[in-house]
């Protein structure tokens, strides 16, 4: 596989253009629809007994980074920097007072600044039934959302594929889908969705995909339907693939629901009727296309935090592989 040693030079070398990039992100998300991922940033740090704000604990987090020197490790549910960036920081922060309904308007700015062909992608991709409608012969109905999984994972894969679009779909398995991006002729990059684990999160509504999307480096002769992480000789974990200075987590679907039945009109609500003796709870199709905007929306910020991290991570890489090459 891989020499970590020389991929730990290279890191060292790549991390002032990777900063770079970073500093700029976050000075963007101060402005237009990224404002949503600056806002989910905790708004004070305790950093050495004293709390301060999210510019100076930004600003401490870059200088720790660039001080460190690295050992590239893996850690389940992290990627494999996260723990180095995060070491001696400890993030006890206020609880966060976030105005959801501003997060839907800067969703509704994202989609207003979309170009023509992504829109149509959207459409194209959003044309399923994203909840299946209740029937029941009970008249207490407790549960009035039923997420339709299998489309919803198929939207997912689309949106994956449409905005890390390097990489191309090559293997669905029961339990994964692989991203794939060839590196050279030995080795590739691969985006992995954990189907089953995703899967258990969504039918409690648990939307954010940032936990079950992982980077891995293959070597020729990986084995799509065997595990990953048991192919040491073929497969080295990067772990998650989200960008470890802007951990953007969704918030949770029962307040965009909250927020979108109270802030709009009736054309929004949830019907619930009678007839022949069943119960019906049906969603009106407004309330379908703005979750599916939603979804689509955060997709394009998960995008845009990790997709320097990735490009970082990937030019170490092959940094290594071609001085390999040259020798």
């Amino acid at each position: 596989m891989i020499n970590i040693n020389s991929l730990n030079e290279r890191i060292s070398v790549n991390k002032i253009l990777f900063i770079e990039s970073v500093k700029l992100f976050y000075e963007e998300s101060k402005t237009n629809y990224k404002r949503a991922i600056f806002d989910f940033l905790p708004k004070r740090y305790f950093i050495e007994n004293e709390f301060v704000n999210k510019d100076v604990f930004f600003k401490e987090k870059i200088e720790y980074f660039m001080e460190k020197d690295y050992s590239v490790k893996y850690s389940k549910n992290k990627n494999i920097l996260n723990y180095y960036i995060d070491f001696d920081f400890k993030e006890h922060y206020e609880i966060l007072e976030f105005n959801f309904s501003e997060l839907i308007g800067f969703k509704n700015q994202f989609f207003k600044s979309l170009d023509n062909l992504i829109y149509k992608k959207f459409e194209l991709y959003s044309n399923f039934n994203i909840f299946v409608d209740i029937v029941s012969e009970k008249p207490n109905l407790t549960k009035i959302f039923n997420l339709n999984i299998d489309s919803f994972l198929s939207y997912v894969e689309n949106l994956i594929m449409l905005n890390f679009n390097e990489f191309n779909i090559l293997q669905v398995e029961k339990n994964h889908t692989y991203f794939v991006k060839i590196l050279n002729h030995e080795y590739s990059l691969a985006i992995v969705l954990n189907k089953k684990k995703y899967t258990d999160e969504l039918k409690v509504f648990n939307i954010g995909i940032e936990r079950f999307i992982e980077l891995i480096l293959i070597k020729k002769g990986f084995n799509f339907k065997k595990s990953f992480e048991l192919q040491e000789e073929t497969c080295f974990l990067l772990g998650n693939c989200y960008n470890p200075f802007f951990y953007f987590k969704i918030p949770n679907f029962d307040y965009f629901i909250s927020v979108i039945i109270t802030k709009y009109d009736e054309s929004y609500r949830i019907q619930r009727f009678k007839k022949d003796n069943v119960f019906f709870v049906v969603h009106p199709e407004l309330l379908k296309n703005e979750f599916k905007e939603y979804i689509f929306y955060y997709f394009r910020l998960f995008f845009e935090t990790s997709i320097n991290y990735i490009e970082f991570l990937e030019k170490s890489i092959c940094d290594v592989l071609k001085s390999k090459d040259e020798r």
